[in-house]
């Protein structure tokens, strides 16, 4: 195929890529610069950019320099690209493999110094695709090793990853929960109310009139919703979870166990229906993670019922803070939570923290059920704007990773 594009047009550049950022003058980029100009100006070729990426990963292609060097070549004004050596480009196969094809699909030259043969034998090649599957499979083994130590610290009683409690913060250097200074006494006050009796919506007035602060701190914004789930909280009984069962944690306990199993029992006997007589639940993925973006109180779940049909929406009702709620603020369920599940399967760009790189192929294999059930997992706060009709989305860091992982394992083709 002709070359499309004028010959003054087509460059010879640099890339390189170091995985840690570094306040050093001297970095690992600027030797494999200094590297790969030797080797330019030993073959009489002129160097006209340096494209580095310093504290990046070889994990995916989505870095800044890289993403300007893919659109050069796309335009046609790279003509040869001098590595120092391939797994600057890339660690995975799968990865190092796209670029390869879209250097030759551009007639783009890959000059590796440590490898002056690259590409230019079968043996070469096959060499080097036996080298990015060593790689990839000792990076494969490290995640494996993570998980098993993750696993083994939960068992000892140690946290390992997550948000972190109300009424708790994290020793400097450490993992390990300590009772907050301030938000401890909130819990214990929580713990002592709804021992002596009084209920969630009590404990509400109580928490907002006498404005107690919550993790954010911000006061006046307590909901019975919140105050239910730290109430269920065993983690302030010195607990963690462990799968489907609890251990006793390295943390120190908040609440007395009579105090926690009184608070219990409270709850229990106010549940007075019967397991027969409950209206059946629909399960709603974004009840605990919702807050109206005009007020920035929760939205709470609300039904409607014409004829056999009954519809169900996320409005803003909260009266937290002696506030009325918004007014018409409302939204179908299922047409949020679709809108959140087709946000979250184009999530991955380059403005995207570095944790969602690849996300969202992988979230577009899973089937829309399942994506509804695991929302809660995946995220710690959706904002919704009634205005604009968009939501802002927080995640949790460590459930996305592991989501990445079991996906990945999921569709490797062993």
């Amino acid at each position: 195929m002709e070359d499309a594009s004028p010959p003054h047009a087509r460059l010879t550049v640099i890339y390189s890529r170091q995985s840690r950022s570094t306040d050093s003058s001297f970095s690992s980029c600027d030797a494999q610069y200094t590297i790969c100009k030797d080797t330019a100006d030993a073959m009489g070729w002129s160097v006209h950019d340096h494209f580095s990426d310093e504290g990046e990963s070889s994990e995916t292609l989505r870095r800044p320099s890289l993403g300007e060097l893919i659109s050069a070549i796309k335009e046609r004004l790279i003509k040869r690209i001098i590595v120092y050596s391939v797994d600057r480009l890339a660690r995975r196969l799968a990865l190092l493999s796209e670029l390869l094809s879209l250097f030759e699909e551009y007639q783009v030259d890959l000059v590796v110094v440590t490898d002056p043969d690259f590409g230019q034998s079968a043996a070469s090649r096959l060499m080097t695709n036996i080298v990015a599957a060593a790689s990839e499979f000792q990076q494969d083994l490290n995640r494996d090793r993570l998980a098993d130590m993750r696993a083994a610290m939960k068992q000892r009683g140690k946290r390992v990853a997550g948000q972190i409690p109300f009424g708790y913060t994290t020793a400097t250097g450490a993992s390990k929960l300590v009772p907050h200074e301030d938000n401890s006494i909130v819990i214990r006050e929580l713990f002592a109310l709804a021992a002596k009796g009084a209920k969630p919506s009590d404990i509400v007035s109580i928490a907002n009139i006498s404005q107690w602060k919550d993790r954010y701190g911000n006061a006046g914004r307590w909901t019975t919703t919140r105050i239910m789930k730290l109430l269920s909280n065993r983690t302030y009984v010195g607990e963690i979870r462990v799968g489907d069962s609890f251990r006793p944690g390295e943390h120190l306990p908040l609440v007395a166990r009579d105090v926690f199993d009184r608070v219990q029992q409270h709850i229990a006997d106010r549940q007075t229906r019967t397991p027969g007589q409950r209206p059946r639940k629909i399960a709603l993925p974004l009840i605990d993670r919702l807050v109206c973006g005009l007020c920035d109180r929760p939205m709470t779940s609300s039904y409607s019922k014409r004829g056999n049909i009954r519809y169900v929406y996320y409005r803003c009702r909260s009266q937290a803070g002696g506030r009325p709620p918004c007014a018409n603020v409302s939204v179908g369920a299922y047409q949020l939570e679709k809108f959140v599940c087709d946000t979250m399967g184009d999530l991955g760009s380059n403005d995207d923290p570095d944790f969602l790189a690849g996300f969202s192929s992988l979230w577009k294999t899973v089937s829309e059920s399942e994506q509804r059930k695991i929302l809660p997992k995946l995220l710690t706060r959706v904002v919704f704007d009634p205005q604009s009709q968009t939501v802002d989305l927080e995640f949790n860091e460590g459930e996305i990773e592991s989501f990445q992982i079991r996906m990945e394992r999921a569709n490797s083709p062993d």
